[in-house]
């Protein structure tokens, strides 16, 4: 009985061995479980990207659904299955989600998800600047990359995004369509009353846009317009909720447009009306500057009444927060900007996180500013 009972311990033992130095010695995969997907269809070239992110030509993928690698058949890893399960739910529930979008609208769109960003792109024939026409999904990585290079340049300025919710960009051809996709998810009424392309639900914003507009014809006017709301958008998310002034947000999106290029803040109508039009000479950016000095002649500008105030509409109200901001981002002064934006989500009062930040008090920061506006900042 004894004998017998060795035997069969020694067997199972001889197996396991056997089984476990059969996974070790599993020279296809390297004992993973896994490969690299080799086909065309699901790889950074096919997307056109290296950014990291979920699109729906990944995941309609025939050849590995998206996962991007293969179960190794020699060694038939549990652990490789059960990553692959999990996969397949969530692709599945992805999928699903983006369906909803497409039927909701009533609109075919490519979708990509980014670290910031959902993207849903109608386009299918539009031109980006220096390229040929890119189709429905091509275009929707690149807007991906630009979505996400305005993000890069927040945390690089001004500090860095926390997590939350994902902002959405609708890119539609016709107002029909633009109008579909805002009714279906836009819910800023107020805004809606002069623009059909902003809306919020909750942290999160939802741009909607489409090229309906002598500054958006084009693909350099329509990524301006993309760009610079991108980066409203994120700016929002440098602190919680509110803790970051709305003039701050609406200033640093127009400084990120002078910085981004020379003729990106020309092309770029804001938030205002489409009765405004680019032939105005106060959208000309050197115009700006004398724009800023006009109002200051004639009436103080209290950094206080800028707190206070929740909207921005007039070209005027945008240029203020722009010189504002502008001042802040000097070069002398640039680096204590992240110390301030730090400072105010932290929930410090303005007053306290400016002189704690500067080493300033208020009047004597209003009263530099102005100096500095008034003297073409310089």
């Amino acid at each position: 009985m004894r004998l017998r009972l060795g035997l069969v311990l020694t067997l199972s033992a001889f197996f396991l061995l056997s089984s476990a130095r059969a996974q070790e010695s599993c020279t296809h995969c390297k004992n993973s479980g896994l490969h690299v997907c080799k086909n065309a269809a699901c790889s950074d070239k096919a997307c056109g990207t290296k950014l990291k992110h979920v699109c729906d030509q990944r995941y309609r993928a025939k050849c590995c659904q998206g996962f991007r690698h293969t179960l190794c058949k020699k060694c038939q890893s549990k652990e490789a299955l059960a990553k692959f399960r999990e996969f397949k739910k969530t692709r599945k529930q992805w999928l699903k989600s983006v369906k909803k979008v497409d039927l909701k609208v009533g609109i075919r769109f490519s979708h990509v998800e980014t670290e910031h960003f959902y993207i849903h792109n109608s386009h299918t024939n539009w031109r980006f600047d220096r390229k040929d026409e890119q189709d429905r999904s091509s275009g929707a990585h690149i807007w991906a990359e630009r979505v996400e290079a305005a993000c890069d340049d927040v945390e690089k300025h001004f500090g860095k995004i926390r997590p939350g919710p994902k902002h959405r960009l609708y890119l539609t051809w016709t107002v029909a369509d633009n109008m579909s996709a805002f009714r279906s998810y836009g819910h800023s009424l107020e805004y809606a009353k002069y623009s059909f392309r902003f809306g919020t639900t909750g942290e999160a914003c939802r741009l909607f846009c489409f090229p309906d507009h002598e500054t958006r014809y084009t693909d350099r006017g329509l990524h301006a317009f993309v760009y610079h709301h991108a980066c409203y958008a994120a700016l929002g998310y440098l602190g919680p909720k509110r803790r970051i002034p709305l003039w701050f947000g609406v200033g640093a999106a127009h400084w990120l447009d002078l910085k981004r290029g020379k003729r990106a803040h020309d092309l770029n109508v804001f938030q205002l009306p489409e009765s405004q039009s680019i032939q105005n000479p106060w959208f000309i950016k050197a115009n700006w500057n004398k724009l800023v000095a006009k109002r200051l002649k004639k009436k103080r500008v209290s950094l206080k009444g800028l707190f206070k105030q929740k909207v921005f509409t007039t070209l005027e109200e945008h240029a203020l927060c722009w010189s504002m901001v502008n001042f802040l981002c000097r070069r002398k002064a640039k680096g204590r900007v992240k110390e301030l934006v730090k400072a105010w989500a932290s929930g410090m009062p303005w007053e306290k996180a400016l002189e704690q930040s500067f080493g300033i008090s208020v009047e004597d920061f209003e009263s530099s500013w102005q100096r500095y506006a008034l003297g073409g900042y310089k």
